[in-house]
């Protein structure tokens, strides 16, 4: 293998994992042995096998490389096999006819936490998947309402969670059953983990939507057309409840926080200063709570059953 300085840059001393199933060779991994001697190299691979198959691990050099140079190469490790294979996606899921063989190189590891596992498996995750846990914990408002319900009736303990926040923002409150989160300032609204915004005034109609507010609806002085003011105030009551339209006729004023469009239709302005977006007004003053603190596994004791 090549060491020197004076070695080329790119040096052709790979090695390819071959996992041989029923005679079909798969390519499971790559590994780049450039090292010096007596250095470790850890590596874990998960291979769907069918049931009953006859398996055999191969190695292949490069082209160029020679074999003396890997005489001192050893791999031991172990391998153990779960019920049935998930892939990444649930939606690829297969749990009849075919097994996963995970094989890793090293010393044993311990048996990953219950806790972590029905998570896992709930969120349609492979063990290789374990660094997405924490962010599908803190999405979990994304998932199906039926696999939300299952997370949270595991009663994650939230206690380490919410001190690991605290030490960052004083004040910080548990979200969703599966992190804790800086803590909304006094009149302000948690939008999504990790956004604190104003409330709708929903007293003018409008609806809550997130980081905007929808408008109530427009309406229309269609009703209220008057050829004079007299005819006006005669329809609507008071003087003040009407309005000339350019010069041609008299129609009703629009309510207060509304702008008349057109002839007839009156339009909902928004707070004074949010952004108009037509349908909906932007909410000013989000405040951003930074990241939440998330369940780690080891944040409580394992059950047993």
């Amino acid at each position: 293998m090549y060491e020197k300085k004076t070695d080329p840059m790119y040096p052709d001393d790979n090695i390819m994992v071959i996992f041989r199933i029923n005679d079909i060779d798969v390519e499971v991994y790559e590994m780049n042995l450039r090292n010096q001697e007596g250095h470790e190299r850890p590596f874990y691979i998960s291979v769907p096998v069918p049931r009953n198959s006859k398996i055999k691990f191969k190695f292949v050099f490069s082209q160029f490389a020679s074999s003396k140079d890997y005489a001192k190469v050893s791999i031991k490790g172990f391998s153990f096999e779960k019920l049935a294979y998930k892939a990444n996606y649930s939606k690829h899921r297969q749990t009849s006819h075919v097994s996963v063989l995970d094989i890793e190189v090293g010393t044993p590891k311990k048996t990953t936490s219950q806790l972590v596992n029905k998570i896992l498996d709930y969120t349609g995750l492979a063990i290789t998947d374990f660094n997405e846990l924490t962010t599908r914990l803190m999405h979990i408002n994304e998932l199906d309402e039926s696999i939300q319900k299952k997370i949270k009736d595991l009663h994650l303990n939230l206690n380490a969670a919410r001190t690991r926040c605290e030490n960052v923002h004083e004040n910080c409150v548990e979200l969703w059953g599966t992190m804790a989160v800086k803590a909304c300032p006094k009149g302000y609204e948690r939008v999504g983990c990790c956004k604190c915004t104003l409330p709708c005034d929903t007293a003018r109609g409008f609806e809550e939507d997130g980081l905007f507010c929808r408008k109530p609806k427009a309406y229309t002085t269609k009703n209220h057309k008057y050829a004079t003011l007299d005819d006006c105030i005669a329809g609507t009551g008071n003087s003040d409840f009407c309005e000339l339209h350019g010069n041609r006729f008299y129609t009703k004023k629009c309510a207060e926080q509304f702008l008349r469009s057109g002839d007839y239709d009156c339009i909902p302005l928004c707070p004074f200063g949010w952004p108009d977006y037509g349908d909906k007004c932007g909410k000013v003053g989000t405040i951003y709570t930074g990241m939440p603190s998330v369940w780690l596994p080891g944040d409580q004791p394992e059950y047993s059953g």
